[in-house]
């Protein structure tokens, strides 16, 4: 379900510099990420969390919902796919790895209507 009125769409200019340092490269070492594997970051917004990985040659792909947000990333030079969770725009097994980073509240079904 898509509201009306994205407020990621209004505070996308200022998001990365809202939400402070991005992960450094610890987070790389986590996923143990290499050069040439692709990643999906779901929920990946202005991807913040993975241009470092991107700069680590990891090819990143940000999966969002919000365009403005998007456009943050498109502008790091990131490839960016909009769609959400609940049907993601990818096939089966079309990464090595997946990544969500702040995202997992957002991540919701809606109920369906109580009679």
């Amino acid at each position: 379900m898509r509201l009306p009125l994205d407020h990621f769409d209004l505070i996308a200019r200022w998001y990365d510099r809202a939400l402070g340092h991005p992960p450094d490269e610890r987070l790389l070492r986590l996923l143990d990420a290499r050069p040439g594997q692709r990643l999906l970051d779901i929920g990946g917004g202005t991807g913040r969390a993975t241009a470092m990985l991107a700069a680590a040659e990891v090819q990143v792909i940000v999966c969002d919902t919000s365009r403005r947000m998007a456009e943050q990333a498109q502008a790091k030079g990131l490839p960016v796919v909009l769609g959400s969770v609940t049907r993601l725009p990818f096939p089966t097994a079309s990464a090595e790895r997946l990544l969500v980073v702040d995202a997992f509240h957002h991540f919701v079904v809606p109920s369906p209507a109580v009679a």
